[in-house]
């Protein structure tokens, strides 16, 4: 029983930071109707009871049949604030903002929703581990309802239509202009506003009599708390235009007033160039040479050419010759001989400083290696530790009698420096090899 009471009372303890929190993911665009072309902007709000969740977007909006541009986005661990709610605290943050216009010339539009996927945090820590498992959560919202647009006036179905929903306005009321017959001329206006300017590709202008738009670009940019669009036209004038001519009306619907509104586009006041003067009206072009130069040489009629192929021949050959004397001496330090040799210099050495143990030692072991290798070219066969007696017998035909005789004399002088009854003055054991020692060195 007070197992169980344990149990429960952990529970309720931990209880604050579980993952079972209602939390929620709306979408607010701020009302559910808004007419065609007309722009607003949609939040994606977390709601939920928690300080602190770690936020991962697991499908991002789609607008299909909208203009949209994404305004922000946040992942990664979230504060939510607070938000009273009778008598509850209800807690909040924006994750997503899109700004978002229905085309004028679709018929339909959908919006899919968002999807994410949310784990509380403790609320004391903004660093600390995520709690449970992931909450993944998909935006709801309220239906957003189209309005169409209403049809153009009576009153204004003269002037044309191209789909601009907003409030705008020109940054310019007049433009003047100094042209020549027969060469274009830029014309520049800028229109200014809150709408959909993505929509918004030219301007119908009322052109002069006998004139031509030949080219017409568009640049926009963001102003304030609203957008710039600058359209530039390039007009090509055939005959003399009146001094003022007006480029008509912008129409375009105000979804705040629900209604149709017109705005004058500037007025062009049109001056005359100056005449060109005959020097600046005739043009020469100078005729391309007709001979042709070289500045190329042959690298191979070069002197310098073949003094840098030289040098690096020679650095090359020095560095092999190098490299093959240094592998040499390396070959011959690791050889059986050299080692051999090093042996018996290192015996002669502890002869000549009165070490006579060292030197039978090291004479023995330079014979042994010796013998060892005389037998090898001939083809020996003994075991991997053979005996020394095995060894002189395996050179045997190579040996004369007293090379022999002296072989076998320094290894009976090795075996009485071990014997129970070694020589009291190793002195005189070095001496008794007498004239073999010559014969050893």
């Amino acid at each position: 029983m007070k197992i169980a009471l344990a149990i429960i009372l952990l529970f309720l303890i931990k209880a604050p930071l579980a993952v079972g929190a209602d939390f929620e993911l709306l979408m607010d665009c701020g009302t559910n109707r808004v007419f065609v072309g007309e722009k607003i902007v949609c939040q994606f709000i977390i709601t939920g009871d928690t300080d602190i969740v770690e936020v991962e977007v697991i499908k991002f909006p789609e607008f299909r049949g909208f203009w949209s541009e994404n305004l922000s986005l946040r992942q990664g661990p979230i504060a939510l604030g607070g938000i009273p709610t009778g008598t509850l605290l209800k807690k909040q943050a924006v994750v997503g903002s899109y700004s978002i216009h229905r085309m004028v010339d679709k018929n339909h539009g959908e919006i899919i929703p968002m999807k994410i996927s949310l784990r509380p945090r403790d609320r004391s820590n903004l660093f600390s581990p995520s709690l449970g498992n992931p909450i993944i959560l998909e935006s709801r919202s309220l239906p957003l309802s189209m309005i169409p647009l209403p049809p153009v006036p009576h009153d204004l179905k003269n002037l044309p239509f191209i789909g601009a929903v907003g409030e705008f306005s020109f940054t310019q009321k007049e433009v003047s202009l100094e042209y020549r017959l027969d060469e274009p001329v830029e014309l520049k206006i800028s229109l200014e506003g809150k709408g959909n300017f993505t929509e918004i590709n030219t301007l119908p202008l009322l052109q002069p009599e006998d004139s031509e738009v030949t080219s017409q670009r568009t640049f926009m940019q963001s102003i304030g708390n609203g957008t710039a669009k600058t359209f530039e036209f390039s007009i090509l004038l055939k005959s003399p235009p009146a001094e003022t001519h007006r480029l008509g009306q912008f129409l375009f619907f105000n979804p705040s007033k629900k209604i149709f509104q017109t705005i004058a586009l500037p007025t062009i006041r049109f001056f005359k160039a100056n005449p060109k003067s005959q020097g600046d009206s005739i043009s020469f072009q100078l005729p391309e040479p007709e001979t042709q130069w070289s500045f190329s040489k042959s690298y191979l009629n070069s002197l310098v050419f073949w003094l840098v192929q030289l040098v690096g021949l020679g650095f090359c050959s020095f560095y092999t010759l190098r490299f093959r004397k240094h592998e040499k001496e390396q070959r011959e330090k690791d050889s059986l001989a050299f080692k051999r040799q090093q042996i018996w210099r290192d015996a002669l050495a502890a002869q000549r400083s009165g070490d006579p143990t060292k030197f039978i030692q090291l004479a023995t072991l330079a014979f042994t290696q010796l013998l060892k290798e005389k037998g090898r070219p001939l083809n020996m066969r003994f075991s991997n530790y053979p005996t020394r007696r095995q060894l002189v017998a395996s050179v045997k035909q190579s040996l004369t009698p007293e090379q022999q005789s002296s072989i076998e004399a320094l290894f009976s002088a090795y075996d009485q420096i071990y014997s129970p009854e070694k020589p009291a003055d190793l002195h005189t054991l070095i001496d008794s090899l007498g004239t073999h020692l010559d014969k050893i060195q």
